[in-house]
């Protein structure tokens, strides 16, 4: 098992590496390309069948089952009776898949589209019908979403689709969820058997079959699945109708991104923080090709240093990914592109949990003094009949004392933490390029040793050599031993700057000035991730720092437009972190006012009444627009489209002529006012 488990890591390690160095260059004729993708907006919906593809992967109630098990003929025989299992119907938890769906199928129905069919996929592919999968519960929430009637078909194949047209199977200005795809054997080419689990490849003919079929049930195909847009099913990549449309989520997305990146603005400095690695480091290979300054913070930022070498006791970081880390550090030099990371740290002592008091016991026998292994046996039966006959009080007292020492523990940590925090200590990267010494000395190549000739001997022959007697062997001397000397261990003079008792609760000056070098510099920035370390608001230094400088750079944006500021917040981590620290900066402002009022009062001056002022105050809405250019919350597949990942869902999208800049803004409002 183990050996399995390192031939998975190291073929882990090999594909990343394969990806760093093959990938689409994301330049500016490629985002221009992108941007020319046909979306709704370009074609009449008008007395058109409307094909539209979702993604439908809704959260849903748990999977329950009506067993009907028979009982077997042959009681007496062994073998199971086989249970017939029947999922029941499950219902929809979370519908923000649909809701993102609902101003594409909203624009369908207000440009009078004649028959809208919906397909989609939920659950692993399986190449047969699944009951506990079905599309059924989605049709019926996304009814509740749209606010009208919606139907179901149980497939999404139809062996006469016209027919079905003339007889009204399907009426003018309905709206139809066909049945799961992925309960089609040609939609993934292969088909699972139930039973057995053996898998069944589909046949080519099948899979034409299907393909030609969902492409004649209408002129019009619109995707809107982002998701499914990354893989190669046959519904996003097969299908073949007169007008191949995006919907306007991904228009909007790709609109966003595509726009960003035309901006031919410099310098151009990209933030970066969060936990998924992987994904972080593909987009740090992309963004080289673009990007001026790219800064990383959080758990990146982190992986980063322990990758060139500084060890922290807190994090502990999986070092397969330590190899693309030093290409990607190579290429950021050969190619003029600053990385910076952390360089300093508020620390604090950890807490030192106290030992625990052993209580004293009478002292016990000593083994030899125990006769024999009946005394024994007796002793341990009273101890557990003991333990047995605690009263279920007696249990309660126990675990409340447990759970008080528990909250105890907790609290004094807290509490030491917080009194550490007042003077914390800064611990900071030693000075000089410390990534550059670590660079020079991983890539520096081994010097040769050279090894000087041995002089020859003068005026003396060379010896002969020993002549073979009868059929022996010949017996040549043996050559001296030669000693490896060890090679010199080079000392990181990042190995040990915090020390092992303290814990990083933050960033320090150093590293917050740069992030505000980093907002207020440029004229291009691009933010991803959770920036600081920890969950608790005590230690949410850069996020502060950074919005408070996004509100900065808004409101000094200039007239002028080439010197406009534009700003990218990618990602659901980003968005969530301004709301919530514009939420504590609420707080803040609420307790001043409450300060204020409370000193007025003592002045005796007249104010507005309390409910007055917390009125106005829950006025404040969050809107994401007072922080940046543009935001793009679900950024899973806008995050593959800047890596230059092949996404198939765009290869059979059409394109139109190459737009004007005026032709994009005018998109980018339809998009909004929609």
């Amino acid at each position: 098992m183990k050996e399995l488990e390192g031939v998975e890591r190291d073929l882990e390690r090999r594909r990343v590496e394969y990806k760093l160095s093959h990938y689409e260059r994301m330049d500016y004729s490629k985002y221009e390309s992108l941007s020319r993708k046909k979306s709704i907006l370009d074609e009449s919906m008008q007395e058109n069948i409307v094909l539209v593809r979702l993604d439908l992967d809704a959260e849903l109630s748990p999977v329950l089952y009506e067993d009907n098990a028979p009982e077997p003929e042959n009681k007496e025989s062994d073998e199971k009776p086989k249970v017939m299992r029947k999922a029941l119907e499950r219902e929809v938890v979370g519908t923000k898949c649909l809701e993102d769906a609902k101003n594409t199928l909203q624009y369908l129905i207000e440009r009078m589209a004649d028959r809208i069919l919906i397909i989609g996929s939920l659950g692993p592919p399986l190449g047969y019908t699944a009951p506990e999968y079905s599309l059924l519960p989605i049709s019926k929430a996304l009814k509740n979403v749209l606010e009208q009637d919606v139907g179901f078909k149980e497939t999404c194949e139809f062996e006469d689709f016209e027919q079905m047209i003339e007889d009204s199977v399907i009426p003018e200005g309905g709206i139809y969820v066909l049945e799961n795809v992925n309960f089609n054997p040609s939609e993934h080419g292969f088909a699972v058997n139930p039973e057995t689990e053996e898998v069944r490849l589909t046949s080519v003919k099948q899979r034409e079959t299907y393909r030609e079929r969902l492409g004649n049930y209408g002129r019009i195909y619109v995707n809107d699945a982002p998701m499914a847009s990354l893989t190669e099913c046959a519904s996003i990549c097969d299908i073949r109708s007169e007008h191949m449309l995006l919907g306007l989520r991904m228009k909007e997305m790709i609109s966003k991104v595509a726009e960003f990146f035309m901006q031919m603005k410099f310098p151009f400095a990209v933030v970066l923080g969060g936990d998924d690695i992987q994904d972080k480091i593909m987009l740090i290979n992309s963004l080289m090709d673009t990007a001026t300054h790219i800064y990383l913070y959080g758990d990146i930022g982190m992986y980063f240093l322990a990758a060139l070498g500084v060890k922290f006791k807190a994090f502990d970081h999986d070092s397969l990914y330590y190899p693309a880390v030093h290409k990607l550090m190579l290429k950021a030099r050969e190619n003029g592109v600053e990385i910076v990371l952390p360089r300093d740290f508020r620390v604090v002592k950890a807490y030192a949990k106290p030992e625990p008091v052993e209580e004293k016991r009478d002292e016990e026998p000593k083994p030899e003094e125990v006769k024999g292994k009946k005394e024994q046996a007796k002793k341990q039966k009273a101890e557990e009949k003991k333990v047995e006959e605690k009263t279920e009080e007696e249990k309660e007292r126990e675990r409340l004392v447990k759970e008080a020492e528990i909250a105890a523990q907790a609290e004094a940590e807290r509490a030491w933490t917080q009194e550490q925090l007042k003077q914390p200590r800064v611990a900071a990267v030693p000075e000089g390029d410390v990534y550059a010494w670590f660079l020079d000395n991983l890539n520096k190549p081994p010097e040769p040793v050279e090894v000087p000739p041995e002089p020859a001997a003068k005026g003396k022959p060379e010896a002969k050599k020993p002549e073979a007697k009868g059929k022996g062997k010949v017996e040549m001397p043996a050559e001296p031993e030669v000693v490896e000397e060890p090679e010199p261990v080079v000392e990181s003079p990042m190995d040990t700057f915090i020390a092992p008792d303290e814990i990083i609760m933050g960033y320090g000056t150093d590293t917050e000035a740069e992030l505000v070098k980093a907002v207020e510099k440029p004229l291009k920035l691009l933010w991803d991730g959770i920036l600081d370390l920890g969950n608790r608001e005590d230690t949410k230094y850069l996020t502060r720092v950074m919005h408070d400088l996004l509100l900065k750079r808004k409101a000094e944006i200039p007239s002028h437009r080439k010197k406009h500021k534009a700003t990218l917040i990618h990602g659901d981590d980003a968005r969530a972190e301004i709301e919530r620290m514009n939420e504590v900066v609420k707080q803040e402002e609420k307790e001043k006012q409450r300060q204020e009022r409370l000193a007025a009062l003592a002045e005796d001056e007249e104010l507005e009444s309390d409910d007055a002022l917390d009125d106005e105050e829950e006025k404040k809405v969050f809107d994401i627009s007072l922080f940046c250019t543009d935001s793009i919350p679900d950024g899973h597949f806008t995050m593959k489209l800047m890596q230059g990942e092949y996404i198939p869902g765009l290869l059979n999208i059409q394109e139109r002529p190459r737009p004007t800049r005026d032709e994009l803004e005018c998109d980018l409002t339809i998009l909004e006012d929609i």
